[in-house]
């Protein structure tokens, strides 16, 4: 399927194939509300290497952002990160899923983290020993936001919020972005639509404010189709709902 998209979007795509290893699979539970519960067997995706990835990051010399998240040796996506701030590449880490092993010096290498709920409560409790339940991060107001980011060492966080939208702590600047209507049937694929739509956006060259506004609307219209990646939208998908 990758390769797939891939051709039909004009894109590069680096695979490093692992002899005796399965791709990374997932089983997908969704409930009424369009909640979703996600089993991951990683598979082939726990070899991947620094070696790799500078390869592959040397290969691209006109990127402007990198994009990981934490289904990968830790070590791994803390060198993707590292170089590619070398390289002068706006980095962003989608900390999932939330019982991954983030440390400072991963933060200290990310222009911007990318937390749902839970995560964020996650790398709460792990940074400064602070218990915040999950269900009650969308209730925080701006100062116990701005306070809570302050420990971690990053300029800029990005809590996603689902129906609540999402809300950036950037320097200790708080602004709050709400979600768009949409009937949601399936949010399975919606924290990877908006990252990925988040940074298309970025690549682009669009301010950061706007490239929220557009991951929302993005990530938004994939709810309202089932499954993953097979439920992402087009741009013209979105220039027809939104304008």
């Amino acid at each position: 399927m990758a390769r797939a998209l891939a051709a039909e979007n004009q894109l590069v795509l680096e695979i490093e194939s692992v002899p005796a290893q399965p791709s990374g699979t997932a089983a997908v539970l969704v409930d009424a509300a369009g909640r979703n519960l996600i089993v991951v067997a990683l598979g082939a995706n726990l070899h991947l290497t620094p070696a790799f990835i500078t390869d592959a990051i040397g290969g691209h010399a006109g990127a402007r952002v990198l994009l990981a998240q934490l289904e990968s040796p830790a070590g791994a996506i803390r060198h993707a990160l590292e170089h590619g701030r070398e390289r002068g590449l706006f980095t962003v880490l989608n900390p999932a899923p939330v019982d991954a092993q983030v440390d400072a010096a991963m933060l200290q290498a990310c222009e911007l983290i990318t937390p749902n709920e839970s995560e964020f409560s996650a790398l709460m409790h792990r940074f400064d020993g602070l218990e915040v339940a999950p269900e009650a991060v969308a209730g925080l107001d701006d100062e116990a936001l701005a306070l809570a980011c302050a420990v971690l060492p990053c300029p800029r966080v990005l809590v996603t919020l689902g129906a609540g939208g999402c809300v950036l702590v950037d320097s200790g600047q708080v602004t709050r972005f709400a979600a768009e209507a949409v009937d949601c049937i399936d949010s399975t694929g919606a924290g990877d639509a908006f990252n990925g739509a988040l940074c298309a956006r970025l690549s682009e060259g669009a301010p950061l404010d706007d490239a929220i506004v557009f991951a929302g609307r993005y990530a938004g219209l994939s709810t309202e189709r089932r499954g993953a990646a097979l439920a992402m939208p087009t741009a013209a998908d979105l220039a027809r709902r939104f304008g």
